[in-house]
């Protein structure tokens, strides 16, 4: 009996250690089994990773190559700017712009017109203003020089209500405010300068009987013989030449010819021609 026992319990145990041995191999294989799957999905990983890491190398190297062309091309587009603010500061260089306003009222008794050949006995008070800009060019390099100026007025001020010898608001032009073309020429220098040619759209008056004390009316004297001389029928700012010869520093021979009509219709039916000969001493 005790042999038999013995034996019982031998492979009772037996037994048991066979299953433990199946359980642990059984654990085993599935651990196996999970490290495997682990493994192909880092794999996996590393794959698209690696694939990743080509398509930036390959996005790195195009814009390595964008950069080189940049860095190519630099030099030439700071070249082409450079020429450009060059060819900028010489085209203002020697630039005059002037603005100028000038607003006048008048006032007076009885005026004596009121437009239909009729006189008033009446007082009145009329304003008008101008507006003045030029702009100036001059070519130093080749002795010329370009010139604009652009009027701009309202009212008339007195003049349309007084008959008189010679009226008193030389500065009013009644152009509704609209901007017009003043004068518009060209000027060149010729034989170290003893001879200079203007042409373009002229103002006589600029050239030939100049005061010095009365040629402004925006500055000086405003009434209009006091401006020019009455003696002279100056046409208005017309298309003409004008010819200046300097044989010495204090003497200079003058020349105009210009439309007599200012309407820049057959210019050459009417002409109105000016000579002037200008002593510039400086006595006392």
């Amino acid at each position: 009996m005790v042999t038999v026992k013995k034996i019982a319990l031998l492979l009772f145990f037996n037994f048991l250690c066979s299953s433990y041995i199946f359980a642990e191999e059984t654990s085993f294989e599935d651990t196996v089994r999970q490290l495997q799957k682990r493994v192909e999905a880092l794999e996996e990983k590393v794959s698209e990773q690696e694939k990743y890491i080509a398509t930036q190398n390959a996005a790195i190297q195009q814009q390595q190559e964008k950069i080189s062309e940049y860095q190519t091309k630099l030099p030439k587009i700071e070249e082409g700017l450079s020429t450009v603010s060059c060819d900028h500061m010489q085209l203002m260089e020697r630039l005059e712009i002037g603005v100028g306003g000038t607003m006048i009222v008048q006032g007076t008794n009885n005026v004596n017109y009121n437009g239909e050949g009729e006189t008033l006995k009446e007082s009145r008070t009329d304003a008008s203003y101008s507006v003045d800009i030029t702009l100036g060019k001059e070519f130093k390099e080749i002795g010329s020089k370009a010139f604009l100026h652009l009027e701009a007025g309202q009212g008339a001020g007195l003049e349309d209500n007084l008959t008189l010898y010679g009226n008193v608001n030389r500065d009013a032009a009644d152009n509704e405010a609209k901007a017009e073309v003043t004068e518009f020429w060209y000027e060149q220098k010729l034989f170290n300068e003893k001879i200079v040619l203007t042409f373009g759209k002229l103002d006589p008056t600029i050239y030939f009987d100049q005061n010095e004390v009365a040629n402004d009316e925006t500055r000086q004297f405003l009434g209009r013989i006091f401006r020019n001389s009455p003696t002279v029928e100056f046409p208005d700012n017309t298309v003409g030449i004008r010819i200046a010869y300097f044989p010495i520093g204090w003497l200079q021979l003058g020349c105009g010819i210009l439309d007599g009509n200012s309407d820049w219709e057959k210019i050459g039916d009417k002409i109105f021609n000016i000579m002037q000969l200008n002593f510039k001493t400086n006595f006392f």
